[in-house]
């Protein structure tokens, strides 16, 4: 469902920010569309840097999860039993 909800995954630009974790974007005049996906995580918290794709301040939620945080220093700082991370900015 991650997918059909975010144009970004199937269409968008392919950016490695790190080992196992990667945004996708997309912009087509109103359409624009960030996520930030990270495969292979640990369990409980982990810290995953987004300063590229989302600001300072900016309220995330994880898809995957259901977690939200919010961007502090360049990264969004998730805690969940998942080893999956699918962010999306909350609007």
């Amino acid at each position: 469902s991650f997918r059909k909800k975010h144009i970004s995954v199937g269409a968008g630009t392919h950016r490695q920010l790190a080992r196992d974790i990667f945004s996708r974007s997309y912009t087509d005049g109103k359409i624009s569309d960030d996520v930030v996906i990270a495969l292979d995580q640990p369990k409980g918290i982990k810290t995953i840097p987004v300063s590229t794709i989302f600001k300072y301040g900016q309220k995330l939620v994880d898809h995957y999860s259901g977690v939200a945080t919010t961007v502090k220093n360049g990264s969004a700082a998730i805690n969940s039993v998942y080893n999956i991370v699918l962010l999306k900015a909350i609007r």
